[in-house]
């Protein structure tokens, strides 16, 4: 039966994802947006969207073409550790560097794809 999987706990209601074709949990949530390979598995509470960082001032959302921290989009030409005032972002500022390899990897992926 195409609507069961089982997950190494016994059959339980899942479906493959419309992105890839991985086996989901029907407990579980993915956006259609994220990649769930053949291979990959989904299941229990788990919880699959774009990324979506939290813990420091504002929350850095990556999502198609996108990335955004608090409301404000970012380009790839912004990208800078002085983006953010360190007297008002402090632990974004410490976190710059990191952050800007994740947005940088983000946007050649999304320029691959768009070819």
């Amino acid at each position: 039966m195409d609507n069961q999987f089982d997950f190494g706990f016994g059959l339980v209601s899942a479906h493959k994802h419309v992105n890839g074709g991985g086996w989901v949990a029907d407990t579980a949530i993915v956006d259609d947006s994220a990649f769930i390979g053949p291979q990959a598995w989904v299941y229990g509470e788990a919880r699959v969207s774009p990324i979506y960082i939290t813990g420091f001032e504002y929350p850095i959302t990556v999502r198609d073409n996108t990335v955004q921290v608090g409301c404000q989009p970012i380009f790839p030409r912004d990208l800078s550790i002085t983006l953010l005032p360190e007297a008002h972002c402090p632990r974004l500022r410490e976190a710059a560097p990191e952050l800007i390899v994740v947005a940088l990897a983000h946007f050649k992926r999304c320029a691959r794809v768009a070819q």
